[in-house]
């Protein structure tokens, strides 16, 4: 409900303006009702002046006027607003006064005009005459006229607070924009572009030569001869575009004008060396002539070797590769590694994979156990379904069956060893009898298994050398990744 004060004047706009919001209003409030969205709505006028203080900013209007519109446009978008002609608008008939009697034959009051039917082509199309324009304006704010000059060569922002030339690109680029839209008013919603990218580009160079050459580029812009004591005078520089440019001899080179008068640029200057830094990534930390040819199709720096040996001598990725590594003195090997025995008395046993096994169903997961003999280095593997206790003992039955019973086994402490380990004691103690003990005391030594840490020396030496092993059957076999079960029997 709006209340005007008496003394003060409402004009016919603002009252037009005021029924626009109440219809607003009245949309949010029916869509929440019956769960459908505004924006499938179309909201009609018969005033030109209230559809242009609705397509317009809000900002540019009076404090009135811009309220108004801003509620407008939070529940409504401006392309949802269209313009009805007074002579058709059916609520004309009750503001100017019409019979009951006349009202109950009234099309136009009980369906609306003829073209609401119609496709949106047939709709009428407004057009915003000098007299609505006028009246359009004198509800605009009145500019602050406001003159500043400043000239400085101190940048937007502090560039030794950047590590990367594409993030201080970016983050000026939205700094520009950002005084571009206070000065102009204008509002840009998308990603930065390459113009925008390009125009930051060109800044920080403007900044570079205005914060190391400001001397000679005074001198070029007043058309004065370049200082004595100048380490640019001897390169007959120019200005080009406020750009100070390389002379030099190749004036008739044929090739482009970038490469024949390239920009002039400081090789200590921060953004400097983040440009070379960034070349150097770009190249994939290739060395300095590479680096220094790609920069100097566009640029010429000065002492740009000595620059491009700075940055190249902070690179991480480029100083691994020529670290010294220290020679580590190599440990004892076990006695089992080096007392002659029969093939697997001594084994070690690991998991490998996962790999996919082809079957009759879709494809699915599996790994391999590896036992490797201590003495000769010989490899068994198995191929289980998966890395539970019942597979791996299954697995270590057909080992026994093919290799014999080792008399040590040494594994790490995962736990389906821990849980096999407990399985066998508990078999052991079930199967002890007289008759067992004869049969293996006639037929076998006495057999033990223990779990050996992941650090023991017997265990750690012979576990890289069996993953290698497996590794490099997995990649020479053909089809390795979709193996069968029966194929994977022959894999030893």
């Amino acid at each position: 409900m709006f209340i005007q004060h008496l003394s003060k004047k409402v004009t016919l706009p603002h009252l037009e303006l005021l029924a626009a919001l109440m219809g607003t209003r009245l949309l949010k409030y029916f869509c929440e009702e019956v769960d459908i969205q505004p924006s499938a709505a179309t909201l009609w006028t018969d005033s030109k002046i209230t559809l242009s203080w609705i397509r317009s900013d809000p900002n540019k209007w009076k404090t009135f006027v811009c309220n108004r519109t801003t509620e407008i446009l939070q529940y409504t978008s401006p392309a949802q607003w269209r313009h009805c002609p007074g002579t058709q608008k059916p609520a004309d008939h009750l503001s100017r006064g019409i019979l009951p009697s006349k009202l109950s034959n009234l099309k136009n009051w009980w369906y609306g005009p003829d073209w609401l039917t119609q496709e949106p082509s047939f709709w009428p199309s407004e057009d915003l005459t000098s007299y609505e324009q006028l009246k359009t304006d004198n509800e605009a704010r009145k500019p602050l006229m406001q003159s500043l000059y400043v000239e400085t060569t101190n940048p937007v922002i502090d560039i030794t607070h950047f590590s990367s030339y594409t993030k201080l690109l970016r983050v000026t680029a939205w700094i520009l924009r950002f005084l571009h839209i206070c000065r102009n008013e204008q509002r840009f919603l998308f990603e930065l572009t390459v113009e925008e990218l390009l125009k930051t580009k060109d800044y920080w160079i403007l900044t570079v030569q205005q914060q190391c050459f400001h001397a000679e580029m005074e001198a070029l812009r007043n058309n004065r001869p370049l200082p004595t004591a100048s380490k640019i005078a001897r390169f007959n520089p120019f200005l080009k575009n406020n750009q100070i440019r390389l002379g030099g001899r190749l004036q008739f080179v044929p090739l482009s004008a970038d490469f024949r008068h390239p920009l002039l640029l400081k090789g200590n200057h921060p953004f400097v060396l983040l440009l070379i830094k960034n070349m150097h990534v770009r190249l994939h930390h290739l060395g300095t002539g590479i680096v220094l040819y790609e920069l100097r199709s566009d640029f010429c720096i000065l002492r740009g070797r000595q620059a491009i040996k700075k940055v190249l001598h902070k690179c991480l990725p480029c100083k691994l590769p020529k670290l010294k590594w220290e020679n580590q003195i190599e440990g004892l090997l076990p006695s089992e590694r080096v007392t002659p025995s029969v093939p697997f008395s001594t084994t070690g046993i690991d998991f490998a994979g996962p790999l996919y096994v082809r079957n009759k169903s879709p494809s699915d997961a599996a790994y391999i156990a590896l036992f490797t003999c201590a003495t000769t280095r010989a490899l068994h593997i198995e191929l289980v379904s998966d890395l539970s206790t019942d597979k791996f003992l299954l697995a270590l039955l057909r080992f026994v069956g093919r290799r014999g019973l080792p008399c040590t086994i040494n594994t790490d402490n995962a736990t389906t060893f821990h849980a096999a380990n407990k399985e066998l004691i508990l078999l052991w103690k079930v199967i002890t009898s007289e008759k067992i003990q004869q049969f293996y005391a006639h037929n076998a030594k006495y057999r033990r298994s223990h779990l050996a840490d992941s650090n023991h020396n017997l265990y750690s030496s012979m576990k890289p050398h069996s993953q290698k092993r497996a590794s490099i059957y997995r990649y020479q076999q053909p089809d390795i990744n979709l193996l069968c079960f029966e194929k994977s029997q022959h894999c030893t």
